[in-house]
């Protein structure tokens, strides 16, 4: 770790390229003698440096490496540093790599910046990388690469906070969407079904209970275009979502759908996306995408769940009403992270020996909601086949939603997992 003390020019939000940084940077961009060294023997000072590197975490127990390519007048990217990075990842050490412009006038402003760590980052996803300085004057690209790499991290050493703040300072981004990107990211799984038409919906109800503010979303995700879930009936006919049968101001924010959809006139606010494929929403969260699967009297139906990964835990998987399947929704899942499975919460459409939607002795939601013909109905081996399905992945945890499995099958699903069985209520937090 290295501690640079404040100096006045910092103060103001950059160092003055005139002040005492000057000697220094002219210093080292003017060391000719070691760049001849360098290139008479590049792969012996590699070397080198690894022994070096070594000593100087397990034995003077140095717990960062401090990279500044505009000093060595190569890119972050480029391979020489590759050997570099690997040695890091063998000692589990992140590396602070110089992210902004430097104050050497013969020197490329282009050496600093953040769109190279894209490369390295993907190259090396075991990688902690922590771009230095925010990125300024390219912070916009710098967002792009965090957004795309869990494994690269930011900080804003030597930029004063309130000249961030300042109109055109070009932080506009990070302030913008640090929060929502970068740190916490709040969304909402469907919209539930408001069969009684009214406003506010039972869902706008229990938003109100459990003092949600809903401008504090992120996005919508719709698992797919059934009346629970987008609103209603009228809603599944139209093609549209809706929260509620009144006017609920949303922020201005994506409605990702696996299908066509428009917005109501209710909410008018936030836009549809249609999801055609894997999706990464933001850092660590993805869409399956649709996943297709052919319904009794419902039809060919396409439906998406919301996969997290959990850092030092593993994916944990969201899902509306499964009718893909477990077993097809695991596949995707593993497919968009390389993580184990760590938990499965949602429904997973098991209304074997009893449902939430009933004529008399009538189960429709076994009857229209499944693959099945009524004839060959989903039962108990269905049931017993889903949990040895989850039971070979070990996850932490499962959370049956009682929304399409009913209480027979919860019952199996709690004698199955035991102490990783966590019960799905209106208004009880998952902490995982």
């Amino acid at each position: 770790m290295c501690v640079i003390l404040p100096l006045p020019e910092t103060i103001e939000g950059f160092a003055n390229p005139s002040g005492p940084f000057a000697k220094y940077n002219e210093m080292y961009s003017a060391n000719k003698e070691a760049l001849e060294i360098l290139k008479s023997d590049p792969f012996g000072i590699l070397i080198h440096l690894m022994d070096e590197l070594v000593h100087a975490v397990k034995d003077l127990g140095m717990k960062a490496l401090c990279l500044e390519p505009w000093l060595h007048k190569i890119h972050s990217n480029d391979k020489l540093y590759y050997p570099i990075y690997a040695k890091c990842v063998e000692l589990d050490i992140p590396v602070w790599i110089h992210s902004s412009l430097n104050f050497v006038p013969q020197l490329k402003m282009d050496f600093g910046r953040p769109l190279y760590l894209d490369e390295v980052a993907g190259h090396f996803p075991e990688l902690k990388i922590v771009a230095g300085h925010g990125g300024w004057p390219w912070v916009n690209e710098l967002m792009a690469v965090l957004w795309r790499h869990d494994n690269v991290f930011m900080d804003i050493s030597a930029i004063h906070p309130a000249y961030m703040t300042k109109p055109g300072s070009g932080w506009e981004s990070l302030l913008c969407y640090g929060n929502s990107l970068l740190q916490e990211t709040t969304l909402l799984l469907d919209v539930g079904a408001n069969e009684k038409k009214v406003h506010p919906s039972p869902l706008m109800s229990n938003v109100k209970t459990l003092g949600v503010d809903l401008l504090d979303l992120d996005g919508i995700e719709i698992s797919h275009i059934h009346q629970d879930h987008v609103g209603g009936i009228r809603e599944e006919k139209q093609k549209k979502f809706s929260l509620s049968r009144g006017l609920v101001k949303l922020p201005r924010i994506p409605v990702w759908t696996p299908e066509k959809l428009s917005w109501s006139g209710h909410n008018p606010d936030p836009f549809p996306q249609l999801v055609t494929r894997p999706l990464l929403i933001r850092k660590g969260i993805a869409l399956t995408g649709p996943l297709p699967s052919s319904l009794f009297l419902l039809g060919y139906t396409l439906e998406q769940a919301l996969v997290f990964n959990v850092e030092k835990k593993g994916l944990v998987i969201v899902i509306g009403c499964g009718h893909p399947t477990i077993q097809i929704i695991l596949n995707r899942a593993k497919k968009l992270f390389d993580e184990p499975i760590y938990g499965i919460i949602g429904g997973l459409h098991l209304p074997v020996k009893g449902g939430r939607m009933n004529i008399g002795p009538l189960n429709l939601q076994n009857l229209v909601g499944s693959n099945r013909m009524p004839w060959n109905c989903l039962n108990k081996k269905d049931v017993l086949k889903t949990i040895r399905i989850i039971q070979k992945e070990s996850p932490g945890f499962v959370a049956l939603s009682p929304h399409d499995s009913s209480d027979w099958a919860i019952d199996l699903f709690q004698q199955a997992f035991g102490h990783r069985y966590r019960a799905i209520e209106v208004g009880a937090p998952l902490e995982i």
